[in-house]
């Protein structure tokens, strides 16, 4: 078996921003009365704000989320393949990077549940869109955890020498599968992509890995030709936490190694109530647990490679990396699907 290491990596945001204020004007079926009695409750004082400073007020307090990034005609994407034109951006800069003629890339790994196009399917678009010519590729979709499983996948094929040099890229264009009359599912995501290239390494890179699946169609669903459904409130909350602990526990327990032994734990930015009760239950301190859904919100999976790529890149208040610290991640999807993946960086 050979060494694995992440060469480089790469991310990337579409131009329009939107604050919570401007997420109002797309709203509908949002019930401010029943948001100010939910902020009284927390000692919020109603009384003189607007019915969008409620909103901004009720979004933060259920998410955590202030604002995200949604695909425009800004970003000048060809119709259909957004997804990929945004996943090239990534991956020009995890190329770079990684300081790797592009031709070394030898398998593409593509994670997403939202391109507009099936055939050809978004590793090879994103092949051709880089110019490199004999790349395989294949397209996962486990929603929100598929990056750590199109990354267990590319370790897996260069540790037993199938390949040398892999790019896994992961892109969602969620805004355009969101239903603006449920307030509650609309709020939370965002668009954007990121890439990591892994390459066989003299040395050991990624330490540990783990992935499961568990059927449910009940709390988060999506059909072709319809819209994001979700539901369970508190319920789908407690499932992510303990399906985000039990995977990184997974890993940790592979090779005896603590939470606190690592320098950074990125879970999935599904939610901020999420995210701060996960890094209570690892019992680690919160300036470890890494968190961008504040100004990116929940961009499904390529969430944990886009907070890996700031985090490298040290645009992250509060986090100093440097290189070879140790990181855990841990995720959780819609299928339900999970998990978590340690290595150095």
């Amino acid at each position: 078996m050979h060494h694995v290491e992440i060469a480089g990596t790469g991310s990337f945001l579409p131009r329009q921003l939107l604050n919570n204020m401007q997420m109002y004007s797309k709203i509908s079926n949002f019930d401010p009365d029943k948001a100010r009695v939910s902020l009284q409750k927390k000692n919020i004082d109603t009384a003189k704000l607007s019915d969008e400073e409620v909103f901004n007020e009720w979004v933060m307090q259920v998410s955590g989320i202030e604002s995200r990034h949604f695909i425009s005609a800004e970003d000048n994407f060809t119709p259909y393949y957004e997804v990929e034109e945004m996943a090239c951006r990534a991956a020009d800069s995890a190329i770079n990077e990684a300081g790797i003629d592009k031709n070394q890339v030898e398998s593409i790994i593509f994670t997403t549940f939202s391109s507009k196009t099936l055939i050809p399917n978004p590793s090879c678009t994103l092949a051709h869109l880089l110019g490199i010519g004999k790349a395989g590729g294949i397209t996962l979709n486990t929603a929100c955890s598929g990056f750590i499983d199109g990354f267990m996948d590319a370790y897996a094929k260069i540790a037993s020498g199938i390949y040398n040099t892999i790019l896994v890229a992961s892109s969602e264009y969620i805004s355009k599968e969101l239903s603006f009359s449920d307030p509650t599912t609309s709020i939370l995501f965002g668009d954007g992509a990121a890439a990591v290239v892994l390459k066989k390494s003299d040395k050991p890179g990624i330490l540990s890995l783990h992935s499961r699946a568990e059927y449910s169609s009940e709390h988060i669903l999506l059909r072709a030709g319809e819209k994001i459904q979700m539901g369970g409130g508190p319920l789908v909350q407690r499932n992510a936490v303990n399906a985000m602990f039990d995977s990184a526990m997974e890993v940790c327990n592979k090779i005896k190694m603590q939470f606190t032994d690592f320098d950074f734990i990125i879970p999935h930015q599904a939610n901020m109530r999420i995210i701060k009760e996960l890094g209570k239950k690892m019992k680690v301190q919160y300036e470890k647990v890494v968190k961008i859904i504040k100004s990116v919100g929940n961009t499904s999976c390529a969430s944990i490679p886009i907070t890996l790529d700031l985090l490298r890149k040290n645009k992250i208040a509060d986090c100093v990396f440097t290189p070879g610290s140790k990181i855990l991640c841990t995720s959780v999807g819609g299928g339900y699907t999970f998990g978590a993946a340690a290595f150095t960086a």
